[in-house]
């Protein structure tokens, strides 16, 4: 709007306030009233044509309004802004066309508000692609007449400041002050777009970096998932291992094999290992108990045979086994021994009396 009422003030605007000198205020105001009314609704016009929704359900049919609208508004302010400068000028006349524009434009801002009268339906949103494709290819090229107005206005400036003429050196404070002001905006403009450039790259920076972390602690924590199932796994068949070897030396303690050990010395299995291994050396000892005891009470039950046979006897070969034997024989005031046996028979020593069998007998002579 700014670009378009500086080059209109360059050209129509500026020269109709320096000829209407000497009229009253409100004459004046209304003669500009007009025309510079005619260039902000060309300038919305075009904001109409340019303007771009944020809305991302913004239907077909609703921006088909806007572009509907934007022409009407260019074509009446176009015919308007001719009859105008043909007023000023004073060549006015009797046109049809110049009704025609304004009747058109009329009638197809009209047209606008019956096309964005309709609801958005639901289905019309399966269109935004469609209506992005017709943004890039219709409006796209539209936006070109943003920099080229640019472009004309510094033309303009250019003229008015080489110019020598005492008309263009009148309207020049207003039109340099108007063109530097539009000039500053654009420069605002364009420093927030790389401003929010900036940010929005050191967003993504920001995001990467976070990403970047991720992944790092990611990776660290497969790694220690890896670590782990490989540990688990090697416990797991360190454990299978054990349990088979255990089976095996529990087997063989059924079949009867004492003498088998489990030969684990570290691990989760090692006090079960050591308990087994404890369970058979008591087998074995309990086993070798009973084997004495059985001995023991073979060679008493001879013994006792050989008493009833009546004195004097002879002790029988398995007495030798048992040094123990020796002080039953003496108990029993065995005087006489038999001449076979006498010179075979050595003087049976007092042997230190073992504390498992001497309990044993005990009990058995009570």
């Amino acid at each position: 709007m700014g670009t378009f009422w500086s080059i209109a003030w360059y050209y129509f605007l500026g020269k109709l306030a320096q000829t209407t000198t000497g009229m009253m205020i409100l004459a004046k105001v209304l003669i500009l009233y007009y025309p510079a009314s005619d260039t902000i609704l060309l300038s919305y016009s075009l904001f109409l044509l340019l303007h771009r929704s944020e809305e991302g359900d913004r239907s077909l049919r609703w921006r088909a309004s806007q572009l509907v609208a934007g022409v009407g508004l260019s074509v009446f302010v176009v015919a308007d802004f001719l009859f105008h400068l043909q007023q000023q000028a004073g060549t006015a006349v009797e046109s049809p066309w110049i009704d025609l524009g304004r009747f058109l434009g009329l009638i197809t801002i009209g047209i606008a508000a019956c096309v964005g009268r309709f609801p958005r339906e639901r289905g019309e949103r399966q269109q935004r692609r469609s209506e992005e494709d017709l943004r890039n290819h219709l409006l796209n090229p539209l936006r070109g007449i943003f920099y080229s107005s640019l472009v004309w206005l510094f033309v303009v400036a250019i003229q008015n400041i080489v110019a020598r003429d005492s008309l263009q050196q009148a309207i020049r404070p207003v039109l340099l002050l108007s063109a530097l002001t539009v000039f500053g905006l654009v420069m605002v403009w364009q420093l927030a777009l790389i401003e929010r450039q900036i940010g929005t790259i050191r967003e993504h920076m920001r995001v990467a970096q976070q990403q970047a972390k991720a992944l790092e602690h990611l990776a660290q924590a497969k790694r220690y998932i890896e670590d782990q199932s490989q540990q688990i796994a090697e416990q797991k068949t360190e454990l299978e291992r054990g349990i088979e070897h255990l089976r095996n030396v529990q087997a063989s303690l059924a079949n009867g094999d004492f003498h088998a050990r489990a030969t684990l010395t570290h691990g989760t299995l090692w006090p079960l290992a050591a308990n087994l291994n404890l369970m058979a050396d008591r087998l074995a000892r309990t086993l070798q108990d009973t084997q004495y005891a059985q001995h023991l009470l073979k060679t008493l039950a001879e013994l006792s045979d050989a008493i009833d046979q009546g004195m004097p006897f002879d002790i029988p070969e398995s007495c030798y086994d048992f040094p123990e034997m020796s002080q039953l024989v003496a108990a029993l005031r065995v005087q006489e021994l038999s001449s076979e046996t006498a010179g075979r028979m050595p003087a049976m020593p007092s042997a230190p009396v073992n504390r498992a069998t001497d309990g044993w007998l005990g009990r058995e002579r009570t």
